[in-house]
């Protein structure tokens, strides 16, 4: 039975409004029955009753609904028939479109996922951290494998609205309910451009400071990190003369089976020392920052905003790529002069060449005019890895036979 608040809601409605909201629509529908659904007027319901409301009402009602559904959401056949005629099928899609319009969910979980952004800010500005930043960078990660479906709708609104706003000879109801349906898909459009020149915005100045301090990072290991590289390559170089010492056909050995042990045990050390100690450059990180610079400069609302960020952005990107691929071929080079240090160096390093290659071909592919010079750099760079592929497994041809026990 309906509570006595509802005949109230219809009354005040009836007194501003020839229709019923949809929000007062909602509400009736709590607790009307089905005879009293099907008493109300259909002329006093809304336009844009959504299909999806049938999923949120009581089960018993649901007949009635789908009824006024059918009766009260549809274009009569022969009026979309006049409009197809007139604009084409696409212009009933889009009308059809129009209802739809924020029921659906991709605007208010991106709205929701920037507020959740903006609390990490603000607790990784209290104690800031490389693995604090690789949270961030992993939660903006996955807030962008919502936006191919959010840049879908908005090509739909955009498209629907070029089809609807047609020079046509409609009569005056009928381009009454198409412009109707134009403007809101425009203002669904307008707002959803919004949405995204925000993220964009907000993306990319997380992402530069985030790249900011990973080089700060860089810079102040740098110095170590030369003396434990050089420290690799030394003992590299006694374990091989170890080797050639131990396998002279004549002469004294200087060196025995467990010493030669020894020496590859103190090498894999030295190795895993030195990359325990690099400051981490994950490749999904990496293409998240090249993606919150490039579609940055791609937005004109964001770029406007953010102009800056994009130009800092981008120079910070060209180091990191930089060094990303100097981690790669060091691992690559260590597998390679070191074969001993995994059960199948050639495939693993390939592996990591692999990488990076991939990495640059990402670069090298998605491109905007403000990131020419990433680009160009990303492309002259995987050039000269062909070169520095051939030579670091050349390189693990001739340290093979360090393999041998």
């Amino acid at each position: 039975m309906a509570t006595t608040e509802q005949p109230d809601l219809l009354e005040e409605q009836e007194q501003n409004k020839p229709k019923i909201s949809l929000d007062v629509f909602r509400k009736l529908l709590v607790n009307i029955t089905q005879e009293d659904l099907m008493r109300l007027p259909l002329e006093k319901l809304p336009d844009n009753i959504p299909q999806s409301l049938m999923t949120e009402v009581r089960p018993e009602i649901r007949p009635a609904l789908e009824t006024i559904l059918m009766e009260r959401n549809s274009v009569s056949t022969k009026t979309r028939q006049v409009i197809s005629d007139s604009l084409g099928d696409a212009a009933l899609h889009a009308i059809d479109l129009s209802k739809e319009v924020g029921n659906q969910a991709n605007l208010r979980v991106l709205s929701f996922k920037l507020a959740e952004i903006d609390e990490m800010i603000d607790r990784i500005a209290e104690k800031p951290s490389i693995e604090s930043d690789q949270l961030l960078s992993k939660f903006i990660g996955t807030t962008d494998k919502m936006l191919p479906d959010l840049l879908k709708e908005q090509l739909d609104t955009q498209k629907g609205v070029r089809v609807l706003t047609q020079d046509t000879n409609l009569p005056e109801d009928l381009q009454d309910t198409v412009d109707i349906a134009a403007d809101k898909l425009s203002r669904q459009s307008r707002q959803i451009s919004n949405l995204l020149s925000k993220y964009y915005g907000e993306r990319v100045t997380i992402s530069q400071q985030v790249m900011q301090r990973r080089l700060n990072a860089i810079e102040a290991q740098e110095a170590a990190q030369l003396l434990m590289h050089r420290e690799v390559e030394k003992s590299h170089q006694e374990l091989v003369k170890a080797l050639k010492q131990k396998n002279k056909l004549f002469g004294k050995k200087k060196f025995s089976d467990e010493e030669i042990q020894e020496l590859k045990t103190r090498v894999k050390a030295l190795i895993d020392d030195y990359q325990t100690s690099l400051v981490p450059i994950g490749y999904d990180e990496l293409l998240m920052w090249h993606d919150s610079v490039v579609e940055a400069s791609l937005h004109q609302k964001a770029k406007q905003r953010v102009q800056m960020k994009i130009h800092m952005g981008r120079k910070d990107l060209m180091r990191l790529l930089h060094e990303y691929c100097e981690i790669c071929e060091h691992q690559a080079t260590f597998l390679a002069e070191n074969p001993f240090l995994s059960s199948d160096a050639l495939a693993e390093l390939k592996s990591v060449l692999q990488q990076e290659a991939k990495a640059l071909n990402y670069f090298i592919e998605k491109t905007s005019d403000d990131t020419v010079q990433l680009t160009m750099a990303a492309q002259m760079k995987r050039e000269a890895l062909e070169k520095i592929s051939k030579e670091i497994i050349s390189s693990y041809k001739d340290h093979r036979h360090l393999t041998e026990k």
